[in-house]
C-alpha cells in the first residue's frame, strides 16, 4: 500500500470540506423533500396526530424514497388531480432529486494523485460503477446552486400540496 505524503494530506482537507459542502447541502434538501412527502402521505391516511405518530414509528426503513414517491403520486392522481395540474412537473423534479441524491450518496469521492494535481477548488469528481464500467460525475459548486434552487421549488410545491391535503383531511373527518 502506498504511503500518503504530507502534501497530499494538506490537499485532501479542502477537498473533503468541499465534498461536505456540495454533497451535504444537497442531501439536507433531499431529506426535507422526503420528509414532506412522508408528512403528506401520513396526513392523507391519518388526519389524527396520534395516528400519524404511530404511522411514522411503524413505517419500515425498507420503504424507500422511490416507493414513497410512487405512493405520493398515486394519492395525488387519485384524490387530488387538480394539484397534479397545478404542479405538472413536480413528479419529474422529485424523481430527479431522488436519483441525484442516490448518485452522490453512493459514489466515491475521487481523491487520486491525478485529481489532486489538478488543484480544483470549485468541483468534486464522484466515481461510480454502472453496467460493468467505472463512470465519473463532475459536480461543480455552481451546478449545485442550481440544483438547490430546484429543491426549493419542489419544497414550496410540497408545502402547497400539504396545505390542501390538511384541509381535505379535516373536511373529511367532520361529521
Amino acid at each position: 500500500m502506498r504511503r500518503i505524503t504530507e502534501e497530499e494530506v494538506e490537499q485532501l482537507k479542502p477537498l473533503y470540506d468541499l465534498s461536505k459542502e456540495i454533497r451535504g447541502s444537497f442531501l439536507d434538501q433531499a431529506i426535507i423533500v422526503e420528509s414532506f412527502i412522508d408528512e403528506i402521505i401520513s396526513q392523507h391516511f391519518c388526519p389524527e396526530k396520534t395516528r400519524r405518530i404511530l404511522y411514522f414509528s411503524s413505517v419500515p426503513p425498507e420503504l424507500t424514497f422511490h416507493r414513497k414517491i410512487k405512493i405520493f403520486e398515486t394519492i395525488l392522481e387519485t384524490c387530488y388531480p387538480k394539484l397534479i395540474e397545478r404542479h405538472s412537473n413536480l413528479m419529474k423534479e422529485i424523481d430527479e432529486i431522488r436519483a441525484f441524491r442516490n448518485r452522490i450518496a453512493h459514489s466515491i469521492l475521487e481523491s487520486s494523485r491525478n485529481f489532486l494535481k489538478e488543484g480544483y477548488t470549485d468541483r468534486i469528481w464522484l466515481r461510480y460503477y454502472k453496467k460493468g464500467k467505472m463512470k465519473r460525475l463532475v459536480v461543480k459548486r455552481e451546478d449545485m446552486k442550481e440544483r438547490l434552487k430546484g429543491c426549493t421549488r419542489v419544497i414550496l410545491a410540497l408545502v402547497d400540496i400539504q396545505k390542501e391535503v390538511i384541509v381535505s383531511s379535516e373536511d373529511s373527518s367532520k361529521p
